[in-house]
């Protein structure tokens, strides 16, 4: 299910407004061919073939970006990562499309040597495994008479924690759709045969934890108590840093709780 919260609307109409300088007018082009009745949309393994009106075929990657917009009751959550995470995959994506090379010179008219456009929209976890999985389902279905949505996902772009991650990318595995993840930290989600296509652009909590320890033990910190829920990822959180303090000789003491 598609969801537009209060702040999307806000980000979208900034977005839109600063469109006619250029800034994401290739997105907001690629919008409204997408918007057209008249526009016929077809699979080619994980790509997109667009026709539109005028007769042109556009080959589409569409990477939808899942992240934690707002609650199941509708309130709006104030999460500027996750704004910010959309803004940058947006700014990515218009570079992708138009082979801008300002920020990563290789870009430099990539546009002229690959013909593939590049697509997102935005898609609210409600920061709940049940509507996450519910949603990738829904974009992922075999055909498009079973699918909620036409677009069919290249890729997905998650800003979730990793309990979610756990659970949507055993879906995107069985659907052979890579997920990416900026927030998901947990070491469990290493684990290739269970979690196919799953990846990060984040350390792990075992290469987090090195840092953090380092910093303890600069401080002269000797012991260190640690609260976490009692689920797969509190419990892997908590064995990452015992591991970690080891080479440092800090005594980790974990407490495990229950919301």
């Amino acid at each position: 299910m598609y969801y537009i919260t209060d702040m999307n609307i806000l980000l979208f109409a900034i977005l839109m407004a600063i469109g006619h300088a250029q800034t994401l007018q290739s997105l907001i082009s690629l919008a409204q061919i997408l918007d057209d009745n008249n526009t016929n949309i077809t699979t080619d393994g994980s790509i997109n073939i667009v026709d539109n009106s005028n007769g042109v075929s556009i080959p589409l990657v569409y990477l939808p970006y899942m992240a934690f917009f707002s609650r199941e009751d509708g309130s709006v959550v104030n999460n500027n990562e996750v704004y910010e995470g959309l803004a940058a995959i947006s700014l990515a994506l218009e570079h992708l499309n138009t082979g801008n090379g300002t920020i990563v010179s290789e870009l430099s008219g990539l546009n002229e040597r690959c013909p593939l456009q590049f697509y997102t929209e935005s898609w609210d976890t409600e920061g709940t495994e049940s509507a996450s999985v519910n949603t990738m389902i829904d974009l992922t279905e075999p055909s498009p008479d079973e699918r909620h949505y036409l677009l069919f996902p290249s890729s997905f772009v998650t800003a979730t924690g990793s309990p979610i991650a756990m659970m949507t990318s055993v879906i995107s595995g069985i659907r052979q759709v890579p997920q990416v993840s900026a927030l998901a930290t947990s070491a469990l989600l290493d684990d290739s045969v269970q979690y196919q296509l799953f990846g990060r652009t984040i350390p792990n909590d075992s290469g987090t934890s090195i840092p953090l320890m380092e910093g303890l033990s600069n401080w002269g910190v000797n012991y260190l108590g640690v609260l976490h829920i009692n689920d797969l990822y509190g419990n892997s959180f908590a064995d990452s840093l015992r591991q970690a303090a080891i080479p440092f000789n800090i005594t980790v003491v974990a407490v495990n709780v229950r919301i």
